[in-house]
C-alpha cells in the first residue's frame, strides 16, 4: 500500500511538471486512465509511458481525420482532440450523420468520427464546387444580374400543369430553374447544360433526389424522381415500398393513378424499367417504377416529361 501511495505522489508531481498536463482536458484522462494503470501495473505501466501512448493514439486519430502526417505541436494536438469531440457531442454532428445515412442508405456499418469528418469535408466540397460554378455561369449569362420580374415573366409564359413540380412549369430556361433553386438554397448534386440534379431533404419523403432534364437550347422539358437504391433482397423491404411513395406524391399533384401494378422480382430484369404506375394526357407522361442500375442494384425512379418538347422536337426558343 505504501509503495503505491508513493506512486499516486510521484505520478501527482509529474502532472504537475509535465507540461502535457498543462492542459485541464487531458488531466481527466491521465487521471482516469494512467493512473489506475501505473497502481495496477506498477513496473509495467509507468504512467510516463502511458501518456505518451496516449498522445500517440492522439496524433494517429488526427492523421486519420486530416491526413495531415506532420507531427504538429502537442498543444495544438491536444486542441484539435477537444475540438474533435466537442463536435462529436454538437447539434452539428448529429446533422452531419443524418446526412451522410441519407446520402449511404445501404451503409449500415456504425461509420467513426473520423471517417464521418472526412466524409463531411468531401461533401461540402463537393457543393461549394457545385455552388461556385453556378455562381461563375450566373455572373457569365448575367443570371445574377437578371430582373426577378424576367424569371416571372418565364414562367408565366410557359403555363403550368398538374405535371409541374415545385411550381416550375415545362419549357422555361436553365437559368429560370437554376435562380429558383438557388433562391431556395438547394444542394446542387450534378450539373450540365443539359441535367441539373439537387438533393431533396424532405425526411418525410421517398424522393432523395430530383433531376430536372433540358432541351439543347436550355428549356425544361421532363424531370427525374429518384429514391433511395438498394440490393436486390430490398425489393420487398422498401424498394416497393419507396416506388409506391414516389407514385403517391404524383398522385397529389396529377390524380389518382388508374391502375398500380405489381412489380415482381422476376418481372425486373438488366437496365429495363419496369412500370409500377402510368399518367398521360395530351401533353405529358409520368411513369413510376423500378429500374435496375448497376449490379444489382434496384432503384425506384419517376420520369415525367411534356411530350411536345422532348428532344426530338424541333422549337423555336421565344
Amino acid at each position: 500500500m505504501q509503495k503505491h501511495c508513493g506512486k499516486i505522489a510521484i505520478a501527482t508531481t509529474f502532472l504537475k511538471m509535465n507540461r502535457l498536463c498543462r492542459h485541464v482536458w487531458l488531466v481527466g484522462w491521465i487521471v482516469v486512465w494512467c493512473i489506475p494503470q501505473s497502481i495496477v501495473a506498477i513496473n509495467t505501466t509507468p504512467i510516463d509511458s502511458c501518456i505518451d501512448n496516449l498522445t500517440q493514439s492522439y496524433y494517429k486519430q488526427y492523421r486519420e481525420c486530416t491526413g495531415d502526417t506532420t507531427n504538429v505541436p502537442v498543444p495544438a494536438l491536444l486542441k484539435w482532440k477537444q475540438a474533435l469531440d466537442s463536435w462529436a457531442a454538437s447539434p452539428e454532428y448529429q446533422h452531419a450523420l443524418a446526412l451522410y445515412k441519407k446520402e449511404n442508405t445501404q451503409d449500415t456499418l456504425k461509420i467513426s468520427r473520423c471517417a464521418l469528418v472526412v466524409w463531411k469535408k468531401n461533401y461540402d466540397d463537393q457543393m461549394e464546387r457545385a455552388r461556385s460554378k453556378f455562381v461563375q455561369d450566373s455572373i457569365a449569362k448575367g443570371i445574377q444580374r437578371a430582373d426577378s420580374l424576367e424569371i416571372v415573366a418565364d414562367i408565366a409564359r410557359n403555363g403550368s400543369s398538374p405535371y409541374d413540380w415545385m411550381a416550375l412549369p415545362f419549357g422555361v430556361m436553365n437559368r429560370t430553374v437554376v435562380y429558383v433553386l438557388m433562391r431556395q438554397n438547394a444542394h446542387f448534386i450534378t450539373t450540365s447544360d443539359t441535367l441539373l440534379t439537387v438533393l431533396n431533404h424532405d425526411d418525410s419523403s421517398a424522393i432523395t433526389h430530383i433531376s430536372y432534364l433540358f432541351r439543347l437550347d436550355g428549356r425544361m422539358h421532363g424531370y427525374v424522381l429518384r429514391g433511395a437504391e438498394g440490393s436486390a433482397d430490398s425489393l420487398d423491404r422498401f424498394i416497393r415500398v419507396a416506388a409506391l411513395g414516389i407514385a403517391h406524391e404524383l398522385e397529389k399533384k396529377i390524380q389518382r393513378a388508374p391502375k398500380i401494378q405489381r412489380v415482381g422480382f422476376f418481372d425486373i430484369t438488366d437496365s429495363t424499367f419496369v412500370p409500377l404506375a402510368q399518367w398521360s394526357d395530351s401533353m405529358h407522361t409520368a411513369k413510376v417504377g423500378v429500374i435496375i442500375q448497376k449490379p444489382y442494384r434496384y432503384i425506384p425512379i419517376a420520369y415525367v416529361n411534356n411530350t411536345l418538347l422532348t428532344p426530338k422536337t424541333i422549337l423555336r426558343t421565344k
